[in-house]
């Protein structure tokens, strides 16, 4: 209904002037004295029904005014035609006297009201037109309510769960209930509401009926709304979750009622139930890794597995961590749950008689027994397990790269196979034993085969220390007892040219002088062997020594008189530790190696620089001779070893070098190429101050 401004739009459809004069004057007569009973009239006057139909067309009319005689129209047809046309907007029929039955039927055919012309009044008019209006606002208002009753109707059908209005009681006296309640509980919404048999609280898991009122209570005493979490069972004795939400209402007289909504949880606890449980298996099954990596042994690793057995299946009684042996095909009990210990001696076997239980471990599937007692022919260990009232069994494959090489078996007292979480988990729980006890089997050979190689290593050792200690004592000897014949062949020698040199003759004095030469030769090897030895021998007390004045005089003592050599030696050079007798034979063996290996009409030039780096000296020799090839770098450092037979030289200076230097702690090398000289260096500790 469109009321603009405090007005109604009534539009009079009368083609006679006079009669529409007398509408027009009665309303305006009586405007004040019917504004209680209606707001002010804006009229608007159609001589013809179809003027009228149009200006109906143009919406905004309240109430129609209509002569029911009009010149293209005649009696119920003219209200049957302008009723199709707006059938929302309230008619109230103008009838002279003689059509006063026509107007009756209009009545009956849904027009407000009728009024006769020749009685027409202003009080008439007025209460015509305020009826008309407040019927037509009752309907509106009852269609307006039945539309909200329909959406209503309508949300509450589509609505998850089951919406309910009911008293604050005990029972929960139901008062509304929604559709929603026959998915939700099994009982059709009659069932629930009224004081019948059956009321809600009676649904309601009887653990659940208290701590639910409780919390109810609670807030309806701080006026807040609630929300709830229980279980109540179905009328097919299904038990689910529901959450309720509501809060408490009340009426004009203060009564106070419960609104709200009932919604099916069930699946989301039972996800939650799901996840908390996969998490908890997570954290076992790390925790079970985390205690095989610690365990080194494979029956602790077993051990540990079956300890935590039954905090990943519940259902389990006991078990046992199986290894098999071939030819025959035996299961050895590696590992067993206190329960079974008794009956069951660790390394207990058992032959495997079951070959479709043994094809089947050996594809890698598990064997799952439901009851052993209706099992005909049970294997031997199958009939141990009978006294302990065993009933479920299941045995996994423990595979390694596809190898059986044994199985978890989980036993349980009561009859039934194992849900397929429980095998997910026991299958999770083998792999890791399987791959913790091959890892456990190649640390115990590792272990053998380094217990092996130690003791080998040891022995060598021990027989090469025994030999270089007798070569070592055998050279002492031989060079100190050596010495003397050397110095009686010399002396004797001398002796021989000063009194029969002039006898012997050219020849005879070259043999003479020959075998001096050799004796000398001889005499120089044996003060290197005695060098060596003494090296190899000596007791070292490590203390600070200065470098340079070592190889300054070094390069003197070597170089003797007519050497033209070009001898460059850093200054300042560090400090190191080490033992002075022992650096200074070692330095004037590499000055004397640098000077001697030079080529024939070569000046011999000479490089000593050092660097120092994480307390470490290294000192490096460099001279421009003969090179070194790479393949006799390292074989010269040994005793009797030389790179070039060209040159004079008993193959053991360098081997003294080496072996002074690693009994200071330190380390020698080389660098060269043949041709383009040499770099030997020695590194040992920097002096600490």
């Amino acid at each position: 209904m469109n009321l603009e401004a405090g007005k109604i739009r009534v539009l009079l459809v009368e083609d006679d002037a006079v009669d529409a004069m007398l509408v027009r004057r009665t309303l305006s007569s009586g405007a004040e004295q019917m504004a209680h009973l209606i707001p002010a009239i804006d009229l608007v006057h159609a001589e013809t029904l179809s003027e009228g139909i149009e200006v109906l067309g143009a919406k905004g009319v309240d109430v129609v005014l209509l002569d029911l005689n009009l010149g293209e129209s005649r009696g119920l047809d003219t209200f049957h035609r302008v009723q199709t046309f707006a059938p929302e907007t309230p008619i109230v029929v103008l009838t002279g006297l003689a059509d006063d039955e026509v107007a009756v039927q209009a009545i009956r055919q849904g027009a407000q009201d009728y009024l006769i012309k020749e009685d027409l009044d202003f009080r008439q008019l007025g209460r015509a037109l305020r009826f008309a209006l407040e019927r037509q606002r009752v309907r509106e208002a009852r269609l307006s309510l039945r539309e909200s009753e329909r959406r209503l109707s309508t949300l509450m059908a589509n609505l998850p769960g089951m919406a309910y209005r009911c008293e604050n009681d005990e029972q929960w006296t139901m008062i509304f209930v929604s559709e929603g309640a026959r998915e939700l509980t099994g009982y059709a919404p009659e069932e629930l509401k009224g004081e019948g048999r059956l009321v809600f609280h009676s649904l309601i898991e009887r653990d659940d009926r208290k701590p639910t009122r409780r919390k109810v209570d609670e807030a309806l005493a701080a006026d807040r709304p609630f929300a709830v979490e229980y279980r109540l069972r179905t009328r097919e004795g299904e038990q689910r979750w529901v959450m309720e939400r509501g809060r408490g209402v009340r009426n004009d007289d203060g009564h106070l009622h419960l609104e709200g909504i009932i919604l099916d949880v069930t699946a989301r606890r039972q996800a939650e139930k799901a996840l908390r449980r996969h998490a908890r298996r997570l954290e076992t099954l790390q925790a079970i890794d985390r205690d095989i990596l610690s365990a080194q042994s494979a029956d602790a690793i077993a051990l540990v597995a079956l300890t935590r057995v039954g905090e990943l299946i519940p259902a389990s009684c006991c078990g046992a961590v199986l290894l098999y042996e071939k030819d025959p095909l035996r299961a050895v009990i590696l590992a067993a749950t206190k329960q079974m210990v008794d009956r069951f001696p660790m390394q207990q076997r058992f032959l495997m008689t079951d070959q479709s239980q043994i094809a089947a471990l050996q594809a890698g599937k598990s064997v799952t027994i439901s009851d052993l007692r209706e099992k005909e022919i049970l294997s031997p260990l199958q009939k141990e397990l009978v006294p302990l009232e065993i009933r479920g069994y299941l045995a996994v494959p423990l595979m390694v790269e596809g190898e059986l090489i044994g199985s978890l078996n989980i036993y349980r007292q009561t009859p039934g196979n194992p849900q397929e979480d429980d095998l997910v988990i026991a299958r999770e729980l083998a792999d890791s034993v399987a791959i913790a006890i091959r890892q456990s089997r190649l640390f115990e050979q590792v272990q053998h085969y380094s217990r092996e190689l130690e003791q080998r290593v040891a022995e060598r050792t021990e027989e090469l220390r025994e030999t270089n200690t007798e070569l070592e004592a055998f050279t002492f000897s031989v060079s100190h007892d050596l010495r003397n014949p050397l110095a009686n062949i010399r002396g004797f020698s001398d002796a021989l040219e000063d009194a029969y040199g002039d006898r012997l003759g050219p020849e005879g004095l070259e043999y003479l002088h020959a075998m001096n030469e050799s004796a000398e030769n001889m005499e120089q090897l044996i003060e290197e062997l005695l060098a060596y030895s003494r090296m190899s021998r000596s007791q070292i007390e490590l203390e600070p020594i200065a470098l340079e004045p070592l190889f300054r005089a070094a390069v003197e003592r070597e170089r003797g008189p007519g050497v033209d050599a070009t001898i460059d030696i850093q200054h300042p050079m560090p400090a190191v530790l080490g033992h002075h007798t022992i650096l200074e034979q070692v330095i004037c063996n590499l000055i004397g190696n640098a000077l001697k290996f030079t080529r024939p009409g070569v000046r011999p030039e000479i490089r000593v620089r050092s660097e120092t780096q994480n307390g470490t000296v290294r000192v490096w020799v460099e001279d421009n001779g003969i090179g070194i090839k790479p393949e006799d770098q390292r074989r010269i450092f040994r005793v009797f070893e030389r790179a070039n037979g060209g040159y004079p030289g008993t193959g053991i200076g360098l081997a003294t070098v080496r072996r002074g230097i690693e009994r200071l702690g330190g380390r020698v090398g080389v660098e060269s190429e043949p041709g383009a000289g040499s770099r030997f260096w020695f590194e040992l500790p920097k002096e600490q101050r």
